[in-house]
This record gives C-alpha cells, structure tokens and sequence, in this order.
C-alpha cells in the first residue's frame, strides 16, 4: 500500500508538478510532489502587501506560486551548473482544499518566534486558484501528462467550507473552528413520523462549546473585511 493510497489523499490529496528548465540545453526537469495542504506565506516585510495590513487571499496564492531561484543547480542532461528557475502549478486539484497561513515567523533581532497579524480578506466562492497556476501539458515539452487528470486544464471552482482561528500570540494561544453545516433531516416523533429540512448554517466550535446559528454576515466579515484570527481555511469543490 502506497503511502498516499488513503481516504484522507482522496478527500485532501492534491499533486503539484514543478519544471525546472535547464538555461543552457532547454532540457526540462519534471518533478511530481502530493500535498495535503498549502502552506501560504504572510510576510510583512515583502513588497507585495498592502500599507494598511490587510492582504487578500489572491496576493498570498500569487506569491505562493512565484518561480524560486535555486542557485548552482546541476543539469542532468548537460551537467552544466547554474542558476535556475523552478516553476511550481497544480497537476491534480484536490476534493478539499485546505490552505493554512504562515502567521508564525522567526524574528531575527529579538530572536523570538512572532505572530504575524495581517489581515486577510477570503474569497466565499469562485475559482480560488487561477487557471494560470494550473498545470498545462501543451504549454511544456514534458512528456508526462497523464489524461485522466484532464480537467484540471480549467481552474477549479471552490467554496469556503471551514475556518481555524486563532486568537493570541506565538507563544499562547487559543484555536477556534467555525464550519458549514450541510442539509440534514430531522426525524420528530410529535404524533406522527415527519422529515424537516434544516437550513444550511454555520457553527462555531470554542472547545466543548457549540454555538450553532452563526449569521452568515459574520462569515462575509471575513470576505469583505478581512480578520487577523484565520490560521487554516478549507473550501470544498464544486461544480462549475
């Protein structure tokens, strides 16, 4: 048994396919990598955030995608070495999509780990990750597409299905959860046997406390405002 043959890779297993592309030879490196999740970067210091602090989920995947340098790499072809670019994109796009944010980050001068309080806008539903960022074989000289993965030529439509707050510093903290409640049905004995159609909702999760109900308007905060707690988001595929 493989070690990504599971239920957890069929509902949060997702490929990323990266290309490196040798400046001397044009030769191409293909290199295959699952993930659960997606780590996205929140730093303040970089050039691509906004004056007031406030980041939007777009910015983070865009810089999440940007090509790495890598120094001295070592062609496997020529065996030329040099510097290169590696090109990460989605080659399988996952059932959930689970993105977590860096927002603890090692402080240089007061050599102590930090939370870092940007504020981030979500997005409620949509495409989440551009078509861009999806991995295109007829774009590429990689021999290695595999045609059941065929959809993910178009960008996957998502939506936002679960949050992990957190609310404190790097070193103390509290972790709470809000998430989609889907249809159920409720069976009552009141006399006779009845089916009742629950609304959709949210719940918020505060350890052994439930609070059910949640108004949608305090989730389109977190859209149109944007908040300083979100840690982990999870938003769920859906048909276009």
């Amino acid at each position: 048994r493989s070690r990504d043959d599971s239920h957890i890779y069929d509902i949060f297993g997702g490929v990323f396919f990266s290309t490196i592309k040798c400046p001397s030879c044009d030769y191409v490196t293909g290199i295959f990598e699952s993930f659960l999740d997606i780590s996205l970067p929140l730093n303040r210091n970089s050039k691509w955030h906004y004056k007031e602090d406030v980041l939007s989920l777009d910015m983070c995947l865009e810089e999440f995608f940007k090509a790495e340098v890598i120094d001295d790499f070592k062609c496997e072809k020529c065996h030329k070495k040099g510097r290169v670019y590696r090109q990460t994109k989605i080659y399988k796009a996952p059932k959930i999509l689970v993105q977590s944010f860096k927002r603890f980050d090692f402080h240089k001068y007061s050599g102590y780990n930090e939370k870092i309080d940007n504020k981030v806008k979500l997005v409620e539903k949509g495409a989440i990750i551009s078509r861009d960022h999806y991995y295109h074989p007829e774009l590429g000289n990689i021999a290695l597409y595999d045609c059941r993965f065929s959809f993910v030529m178009l960008a996957a439509s998502y939506e936002l299905n679960g949050i992990v707050d957190h609310y404190g510093t790097a070193v103390s903290g509290h972790y709470t959860g809000i998430s989609y409640q889907p249809q159920i049905f409720v069976i009552s004995f009141n006399y006779s046997l009845c089916y009742d159609l629950k609304e959709k909702s949210w719940a918020h999760y505060d350890d052994a406390k439930v609070t059910e109900s949640v108004h949608k308007d305090t989730i389109m905060d977190y859209v149109t405002l944007g908040s300083r707690q979100p840690y982990i988001v999870f938003y769920r595929q859906i048909k276009s």
